[in-house]
Parts: C-alpha cells; sequence; structure tokens
C-alpha cells in the first residue's frame, strides 16, 4: 500500500513496489514545452528509444528526430563496400533497428588464409552504420569504411525477440566448425545449444520461423523445433511436420522454407530414379501455416503437404515462390545451362518470373532474362510483396559474378505494380546514393522487410540498398 512507501513515493499495485509519483499522465498533462515520458516530464523530442517518438521519427542519442526517408518509392545505396564484400543476411528487430551480416574474399596475411566480414546495425535512416561487437583483425589490409573482422556469418534471420547467425566468429587455422549464434535486443552472441548447434549442417534458409513456431528441414523432412530456451534449440523427433521416405523409385530434397500469405512452401528438388537421374523442381505448400493435425503418422504428413504444379522441368530449378493469397502466386526460377542437374551449384543462363492466378493450374511469364551465349554461375533471388499489389524481385548472387560472354552481372532488382503479373528493371541511373564503381545493378540476393512495412533492405554483392514506402 502507498502507505508503507516513503515519502514521494507511491505503491505500483500491479508489481507491489514502490515508484516515485508521477509527474504526469493522460489526465495529467505536462506544461507548455515539454511531453510525458515514462510519468516524467521531459523536453518535448527527447527519447530513449525509437518508441517515444512519433510516427516518422526515431531516436538519435536521446532526441526525436525526422527520419530523411528517401521519396516514395526510391531507391538509394546506404551501404557499399566493393572490396570483394557480401552482405549475406539481416534481420528487423523493429521498425527502424535493422541488422546485417557480411561476409569478405579469402585474403592471405603471414601465410594463413582467412575469410572477415562484420555485423553492422542501423537504428534510424540506414545513413549511419556502426559494428557491433567487433574485433579488427590484426595486418589485414582493407580500404573499407568500417572493420575487418575475423568472422564467416553466412546467414542471419529473426524470430521471437532474438536474432539468429549462423557461422563462425572466428576464421582463423584451424577453421572452426560453423555454428548457430543467438543474441537478443542486448547483450553478446552467443552459441545455441542443443542439435541445432553444429551438426544439422544448416544452410541458407532451412532453418525458419513462420511467426508462431520454428521449423527446420534436413534433406526430406521437416522437424518442429523445441525452443527450451532462447539460446537452445532442439529438433522434435515426434513432432515431424513432413516426411519423406526415399526409395529407389525417387526423393526429395527441402533446400529452403518460406511463408506468404500464411502458406509456407517447401522448396527444393526431387530425383526420378527412371534410369536417368534426373532432378525435377520441387515445391510443395502448407495453407494452415505449416501445421498438421495432431497425432499424424510420419507417412501420412505428405498429404497435407501437395506438390504445386510447376511451369518448367528440368531445365530450371526454383529460387523463390510468394502468395498473395490462397490461388495467386508469384514464382521465380533460374534456367539451367544443363537440364536436370538443378543443385544449387550448377551453372544458369537466365532466370523467368511466373505468375498465376489459379493456385498453379495455369502460369504465364511476366518477366525473362538470358543471355544468349557463355554462361552464369549458380544464382539466388528472392520475391516480396510490399503492399497489395506493389510486389519486388532480386536476383543475382552473393558474389559478383562475371558470364565469360558479356563480362557483367546478372544482378537485377525489379519491381511490379499489378501483383507480379509483369515487373519493370530498375537502372543504375535511377539509384540514389554513392555509385562510384558501379557500372551496373549488382548481384542481389535477399529482400527484407520491416514490420510495419515502411522500408525495404535489399542485400547483395557489395551494397545495401534501401526502397521506402512512406514518402
Amino acid at each position: 500500500m502507498t502507505k508503507d512507501c516513503p515519502s514521494g513515493q507511491t505503491c505500483q499495485i500491479s508489481t507491489g513496489k514502490c515508484i516515485d509519483y508521477a509527474d504526469c499522465s493522460s489526465q495529467k498533462p505536462c506544461p507548455s514545452g515539454k511531453s510525458c515520458l515514462n510519468g516524467k516530464c521531459v523536453k518535448k523530442g527527447t527519447c530513449k528509444t525509437n518508441q517515444d517518438c512519433k510516427h516518422a521519427e526515431f531516436c538519435d542519442v536521446g532526441k526525436c528526430v525526422p527520419i530523411p526517408l528517401p521519396g516514395k518509392g526510391d531507391w538509394q545505396i546506404v551501404v557499399k563496400d566493393l572490396d570483394g564484400h557480401s552482405f549475406t543476411g539481416g534481420c528487423f528487430r523493429s521498425n527502424f533497428h535493422f541488422e546485417v551480416s557480411s561476409y569478405g574474399w579469402i585474403v592471405r596475411y603471414a601465410g594463413v588464409s582467412r575469410s572477415y566480414g562484420n555485423l553492422m546495425v542501423t537504428t534510424g535512416t540506414g545513413s549511419k552504420w556502426q559494428c557491433q561487437n567487433c574485433t579488427l583483425q590484426s595486418g589485414a589490409q582493407r580500404p573499407g569504411s568500417y572493420q575487418l573482422v575475423d568472422m564467416n556469418i553466412r546467414h542471419m534471420l529473426c524470430g521471437k525477440g532474438q536474432a539468429y547467425a549462423y557461422g563462425s566468429f572466428a576464421d582463423n587455422n584451424p577453421k572452426p566448425p560453423a555454428t548457430l549464434y543467438t543474441k537478443g535486443q542486448k547483450g553478446n552472441w552467443t552459441p545455441v545449444k542443443g542439435v541445432l548447434g553444429v551438426n544439422i549442417g544448416l544452410t541458407e534458409s532451412n532453418l525458419f520461423y513462420t511467426g508462431t513456431h520454428w521449423l527446420v528441414s534436413i534433406l526430406s523432412n521437416v522437424y518442429e523445433i523445441q525452443e527450451k530456451a532462447p539460446n537452445h534449440l532442439e529438433i522434435n523427433e515426434n513432432n515431424k511436420r513432413f516426411y519423406w521416405k526415399n526409395s529407389s523409385k525417387g526423393s526429395n530434397t527441402i533446400t529452403r522454407i518460406s511463408s506468404s500469405a500464411g502458406i509456407v512452401f517447401l522448396e527444393g528438388y526431387k530425383w526420378n530414379f527412371n534410369g536417368s537421374k534426373d532432378i525435377y523442381p520441387m515445391v510443395r505448400y502448407n495453407v494452415n501455416n505449416g501445421t498438421i493435425p495432431k497425432g499424424t503418422k510420419p507417412e501420412e504428413t505428405p498429404k497435407y503437404w501437395p506438390e504445386l504444379s510447376l511451369p518448367c522441368g528440368k531445365d530450371c530449378s526454383v529460387l523463390s515462390i510468394l502468395a498473395l493469397d490462397k490461388q495467386n502466386f508469384v514464382l521465380l526460377t533460374r534456367t539451367l545451362m544443363q537440364p536436370g542437374m538443378g543443385t544449387k551449384l550448377s551453372s544458369s543462363k537466365g532466370f523467368n518470373l511466373w505468375h498465376t492466378k489459379n493456385g498453379g493450374k495455369n502460369w504465364a511469364i511476366g518477366y525473362s532474362k538470358m543471355i544468349t551465349s557463355g554462361y552464369i554461375g549458380a544464382i539466388t533471388g528472392q520475391i516480396l510483396q510490399v503492399k497489395g499489389n506493389k510486389v519486388l524481385a532480386v536476383v543475382g548472387g552473393k558474389k559478383e559474378m562475371k558470364p565469360a560472354s558479356i563480362g557483367g552481372s546478372v544482378g537485377s532488382l525489379l519491381e511490379s505494380d499489378n501483383g507480379g503479373i509483369t515487373f519493370k528493371n530498375v537502372t543504375l541511373s535511377a539509384l540514389r546514393g554513392d555509385k562510384n564503381g558501379l557500372s551496373r545493378i549488382p548481384s542481389l540476393h535477399s529482400l527484407h522487410k520491416s514490420p510495419n512495412g515502411e522500408l525495404i533492405y535489399a542485400l547483395g554483392a557489395g551494397v545495401v540498398l534501401q526502397w521506402a514506402l512512406i514518402p
């Protein structure tokens, strides 16, 4: 009770603790020139976090300042490092707090081969970036604007308030095994305990958070993850979300899990052992956010993940799929130099963007790009819905690719205003920011959208691009 508290304090009923009397509240406004922050009257514009500021403002060293976003629909370069660096993964911790991991080419120092990279963070407009938890690599020569780190982070994602990074924070000889690390809003990166920590061979996209639960794919199977703690994830062997028993007739391999419009997709390829051992693209989907009835036997799980009819066969592989609703899908595929060899490492000669309005029964091409001679190495890409019919797509690689014939990059940045039916190219001249050293759109591989949908970051070879929905 309040009478039990010292003078000048009152009892907070919800916690049973004595707290200072509030200077202000919704019923007790502050005098002119001041605003109410955590029960205290402070100068207007004072803040501790972005949440203390108005819409379209962010907290910058204790003050709320306007977000100088680019014009509506403009792209701009916010980070550029063309010295062999690739930005490999990232995630939003809040609407304006974005973290990104980078990975560089192998260099030699004192006779030892090393790779290098760092973790960067911005908490506002994307114009100011800081290196987090970094240790300068001694002796490394680097012309860039921020620190080298003796590390190799290959992928990064967020879920349930935690950031997860896969790779290693030290890349010395002997090279340490790749590990899954995690970090909350504060504190340092720590290794994740459990089976997921080291020995399941995580790739770029086979660990996925649906918004309600974690899933992980291992070869032909998908498991729900049991979260014993933020830094302790275990595979739940008794809860297989998808199970496929490979046989002499064929097999399935799942390389990526994604989700949109409440549909979870399993993307990968299948082997048909019909004498030729050809590889075909495969997409399976679940319209219930990746859930299946409790008690389902493993061998019965495939019926809750029907296979999607695709517009191409062994001459292509799937890069990304997006659901606008349960019937309207947009699909990104790459065309293979050698049909029937559709794994991630096989060479490509171009890509196609497809769309369907009837759940895959009929597909039409909305955009296509091919080279006439030579070849392109393995490429990646992603499709993302911004809002309504606004859809973005990126294609490229995590390293700059140079086809033998044209000596350039297949990297493309594409926009659609009609739900993926058609796309238009964003050219280098349309980008704002520092374009020195760039002769074309760099290779890009992933898109990341803020929780409020107002900011998009595109990651790729040597650049981070930003796009804004609001003016």
